[in-house]
């Protein structure tokens, strides 16, 4: 009966404009005195402004911008410097703008009690630019930061792209290229590996042997096609 209460006291709040919850980055809870929710931080409230003003310009990737925002200074409320997943959040935070939506209470979109930090307009031209409606300028990496050995090459003479990664090349031309790896039959029983080696016969009789299809060099699949030769069922 107390939680329901208490649900129902946070939801009419909420309502109200009122943030009931911790205060997000750069803002700070206000006292009930002040009759507003939340008050702009003095340190981090000019950092937020400025990741969403160079961010609305489409000239900087998240990650890109998440270095110049640990350079300026800007860190959680522990202190410590963004990640990639706490920027991400920051741009998406709609009571930067003023307002409050809170799904789980059953409240969308109710005009703060408090000041924005930036104005609707660059909040929702950042959105924009965070769902691909609005281009960005900025220049696309060259490697994934969590995918550092993977390069783009060119697969043929036609310069169609394809992925490297190490231990695995792929092909576009190839029709063996989204195969999927045979599985090692040493530990499947003898009728599936025997079924298994007369379907790869069959394929590489009407298909030809993946060098055949891709020359220049082995297809995705090669590693394990060339184990079709050597079943050893147990």
């Amino acid at each position: 009966m107390t939680s329901d209460r208490t649900r129902a006291g946070m939801k009419a709040a909420l309502e109200l404009g009122r943030w009931v919850f911790l205060a997000p980055i750069g803002y700070l809870n206000a006292p009930r005195s002040m009759g507003k929710s939340l008050v702009h931080g003095p340190e981090r409230a000019p950092l937020v402004r400025r990741v969403f003003e160079d961010y609305a310009t489409g000239q900087y990737t998240k990650e890109q911008l998440l270095k110049r925002a640990r350079t300026w200074g800007l860190t959680n409320r522990r202190a410590k410097p963004l990640t990639s997943q706490a920027i991400g959040m920051l741009l998406r935070n709609q009571l930067y703008a003023g307002i409050v939506d809170v799904p789980e209470y059953g409240v969308r979109g109710k005009c703060g009690d408090f000041e924005p930090l930036v104005s609707e307009d660059m909040f929702y031209r950042v959105q924009a630019i965070l769902s691909g409606r609005v281009p960005s300028t900025a220049p696309r990496q060259r490697a994934h930061p969590d995918f550092p050995l993977r390069v783009a090459t060119v697969a043929d003479a036609s310069h169609r792209p394809s992925i490297e990664s190490i231990g695995d090349t792929y092909c576009s031309k190839c029709r063996f290229a989204n195969a999927r790896p045979d599985p090692d039959f040493r530990y499947f029983s003898k009728a599936t590996a025997r079924r298994s080696s007369a379907n790869s016969m069959a394929t590489t009789s009407s298909h030809g042997l993946c060098f055949d299809v891709c020359g220049h060099r082995p297809a995705l699949c090669h590693s394990s096609r060339r184990r079709m030769f050597a079943v050893m069922p147990m």
